[in-house]
């Protein structure tokens, strides 16, 4: 780590990422460390108590960043040395990976899903009458006639190798995630200047706390007043009265359709943040959202209901409707049995397309990154350090699922595992550059495995690379280029932060098994999820549940990219990516977000100049209002509720 750095030029505008006039410098000093060290010794427990006791730790990510933030940054204040804005771009994008990154839970997890949950003893394997449990890995989790079930600890032989096997992993993805991060930095910053609209939020807050610019502190005070009077009505009451008040629905308001439109789904979300992203996300990038998500579970639901009303031994709608669900079980049910295959076809079709329209600057890209290795020296040694850490990191988690399942073929796993990660980066970072939404692809490992023949049930316990962690990566480092942070510095404390919360949350999670079961009443959301979450996964691992259909895949790439070659030809504004992302979202969230467009339309017309100026700042400010709201909220649910479990 770098010793302290001296006072910072002062800049009041975020650099463009990839400009060459940025300066880069180190944020990762002695301050900064210690912010990853504090969010890990306080944040953390709270992270997992909230994802035993509520189900998620999600609203912690950003709480974490802001109240971090804000306090490092007026203690160095106070002390007459302000941080740098590298230091605190440091501080918003790493605190949160060290104060909310639960793991260990899934350890535990495991164990219920093999040694209690009874669905492993109703559900058999494939062919067989043997139920599921007694054929579980020992690797998955200990055995059912393990002590560590009832002694409830973790430091028990039976979990050593499970314990290797969740922990090694991380190390490798994060290598491949910064390799892959790299190239698409290269390719969506670099060549192709994605404007990456929602990162410019945590670039223009992160710069304006740095230099404190008059009328941007005032703007997003202002804001910030707003978003904190919002988040007391959204997050205060309900944390305050244990969500027996919940004034504003989070996350989204319904608006049932039962009687009108039965199976389609329609609603709002509830956060202010989901509006405010309208602010900077282009119109049509908004309305392509819009649209895929509308047309799917608004019109494409209701023609299924229309067409397969609910009737004896037949899904209402080919996907379960029924009168009264909402709008959380009709998108899991009809993602799950209709649209999965289909918006794998429109995420390929997202990925690819844009990529061949966009031809000679890839095989540019390529041309020059050869020419630059045959060269060697300095240069080649650095357009050979993002491969070198993909495959340094890929080979190895490949390597992994083919030892542990030697019956299952290991060309899958071995084409599984170099082209998914790599597509699904490309995939997600576009989807990022271009609307601020990652694109994911659905189910992939399911119907390779189902396709694939294999009756064993060990494979369904593999977690073959798939992911698409390096479109985060891109996206963290085209705001280390607003910030002028340099990439290296960046990467040290993200490492350093994983590495916090991987050691500490271990301890963590094993103090809350040994103060109380999981699941159970002390932990409401392992009671009620767990066994949902074990269904669901026990409905593939037996075959009880096919959804994946190639053919349908193959319809909705051809489709999806007729369309898009159409619109790019006849100059129409449509953005294939932004359709897949609002293919694979509830309606509350596009519908929101097309609001936000709105309204940030109608002040362009009426204020002009000022709102397109401060409207970053402004979302800024509503976030940091919100966030400190929800930080105060979840810290006195988690007191109030551990006083509750004392023996006294």
């Amino acid at each position: 780590m770098a010793s302290e750095p001296g006072k910072a030029q002062v800049v009041t505008t975020v650099m463009e990422p990839g400009s060459p006039e940025i300066r880069y410098q180190n944020g990762l000093t002695f301050r900064s460390f210690l912010a990853l060290i504090y969010t890990a010794a306080v944040f953390l427990p709270a992270s997992i108590w909230m994802t035993l006791a509520l189900g998620s730790a999600d609203i912690m990510w950003w709480t974490i960043s802001y109240t971090t933030v804000l306090l490092f940054s007026e203690v160095a204040r106070f002390f007459g040395s302000p941080l740098t804005k590298q230091e605190l771009y440091i501080i918003w994008s790493c605190a949160a990976v060290s104060g909310a990154t639960v793991s260990a839970t899934g350890l535990i997890f495991n164990l219920y899903y093999r040694d209690i949950s009874p669905y492993t003893l109703t559900f058999t394997a494939p062919g067989t009458d043997t139920p599921l449990r007694y054929l579980i890995p020992n690797w998955v989790a200990p055995p059912p006639t393990s002590t560590a079930i009832y002694e409830r600890t973790l430091f028990h032989p039976d979990f050593r190798i499970p314990i290797l096997l969740a922990y090694i992993p991380i190390a490798f993805t994060l290598m491949s995630d910064i390799g892959l991060g790299l190239l698409t930095y290269g390719l969506y910053v670099k060549t192709e200047r994605l404007q990456f609209p929602l990162q410019r939020v945590s670039g223009e807050m992160v710069v304006t706390v740095a230099t404190r610019e008059p009328r941007k502190m005032s703007v997003m005070v202002i804001a910030a007043v707003i978003g904190l009077a919002y988040g007391v009505l959204a997050f205060g009451f309900p944390f305050a009265t244990n969500f027996a008040m919940t004034p504003i629905p989070i996350p989204w308001a319904e608006i049932s359709m039962d009687s009108v439109l039965p199976g389609a789904t329609f609603g709002f979300a509830t956060d202010l943040f989901a509006f405010a992203t309208g602010f900077i996300v282009p119109f049509n990038v908004i309305v392509s959202m819009f649209l895929g998500s509308f047309a799917v579970y608004f019109i494409g639901n209701a023609v299924l209901v229309y067409l397969f009303p609910p009737a004896v031994g037949r899904l209402g709608g080919l996907f379960g409707y029924a009168s009264g669900l909402r709008i959380r079980d009709i998108w899991n049910m009809s993602m799950l049995r209709v649209w999965a295959s289909p918006s794998i076809g429109v995420a390929l079709a997202a990925g690819l397309i844009p990529l061949a329209l966009r031809s000679k600057q890839v095989a540019g890209i390529i041309r020059r990154s050869l020419n630059t290795l045959r060269r060697g020296g300095a240069a080649g040694r650095t357009t050979l350090l993002p491969l070198a850490l993909w495959l340094g990191g890929i080979i190895p988690l490949i390597a992994i699922p083919i030892i542990l399942v030697p019956g299952f073929p290991a060309w899958i796993f071995i084409t599984l595992g170099l082209g998914m990660p790599l597509l699904s980066t490309i995939i997600a970072g576009r989807g990022i550059g271009e609307t601020g939404y990652a694109v994911t692809i659905p189910f992939v490992r399911e119907g390779v495995y189902l396709a694939s023949g294999y009756q064993g049930v060990d494979i369904w316990f593999t977690s073959p690379p798939i992911g698409s962690g390096g479109a985060g990566m891109c996206s963290n480092l085209a705001v280390a280029d607003m910030t002028e942070t340099s990439h290296r510095s960046w990467f040290f404390s993200y490492i350093i932060a994983m590495a916090l919360a991987m050691l500490l949350g271990f301890f963590y999670v094993e103090a809350f098994w040994r103060i109380s079961p999981i699941p159970s009443s002390a932990y409401p959301a392992t009671a009620i999820y767990w066994p949902i979450q074990v269904l669901n996964s026990v409905i593939w691992v037996g075959r009880s549940q096919i959804s994946w259909v190639p053919m349908n895949i193959g319809i909705a790439f051809a489709v999806a990219s007729a369309v898009t070659l159409a619109c790019n030809f006849l100059k129409v504004p449509f953005s294939i990516i932004a359709f897949a992302a609002g293919f694979g979202s509830p309606i509350p969230g596009p519908l929101s977000l097309l609001i936000g467009g709105i309204i940030n339309k109608l002040l362009t017309q009426r204020v002009g100049k000022a709102w397109t100026d401060y409207k970053v700042i402004a979302i800024a400010g509503l976030s940091l209002g919100e966030g400190v709201v929800a930080a105060i909220g979840s810290t006195a649910a988690l007191i109030r509720n551990a006083a509750w479990s004392l023996p006294y």
